[in-house]
């Protein structure tokens, strides 16, 4: 709260001083709290700083953060951001946020940038929401299912459009 409010009225001291803390279970907070408050003030700004991030343990929850509020407003510049920012190590609910608000507003679009995932866990979740939303379209759906890097899953959706659910 402290810092989240400080951030408010000034981003540059706030940050300045919670980076000063150090490591700490009082530093990771606060630097959250003014992270989430700079994502809603100047997304690109504080998804810059995020990615200049070398090897804190914050940065991955600092992502998650970031994409669950820039996702609100511009779920392509999220999915943009995300991948540039993780590379092929996409945070699964990350990308599942993502994919779910952006098939909301840009089906098209979001399929494209489902489809261009790497294979893993975090695009067979975002297919997840594709699957959910092709309705009576069966060979869209089996295109997707096929698609699916986990077994287990992508038998339960085939499964599920052969019982008609």
């Amino acid at each position: 709260e402290l810092f989240g409010a400080w951030a408010r009225r000034d981003l540059g001291a706030a940050l300045g001083a919670a980076e000063q803390i150090g490591p700490s279970e009082v530093q990771d907070p606060a630097v959250r709290a003014i992270v989430g408050h700079w994502m809603k003030a100047a997304p690109a700004d504080a998804a810059n700083y995020i990615g200049s991030l070398e090897d804190s343990t914050m940065k991955p929850y600092l992502v998650r953060d970031a994409v669950n509020t820039w996702v609100e407003h511009d779920p392509r510049a999220a999915a943009d951001w995300l991948r540039n920012v993780s590379g092929d190590d996409l945070p699964e609910d990350a990308v599942s946020n993502v994919a779910e608000r952006w098939l909301e507003f840009d089906s098209i679009g979001a399929s494209a940038w489902i489809g261009s995932l790497p294979s893993g866990p975090a695009r067979d979740a975002a297919i997840d929401h594709v699957l959910r939303r092709v309705g009576d379209d069966l060979e869209a759906a089996v295109a997707w299912v096929q698609q699916i890097e986990d077994e287990r899953k992508r038998d339960s959706w085939l499964r599920r459009f052969d019982r008609g659910d």
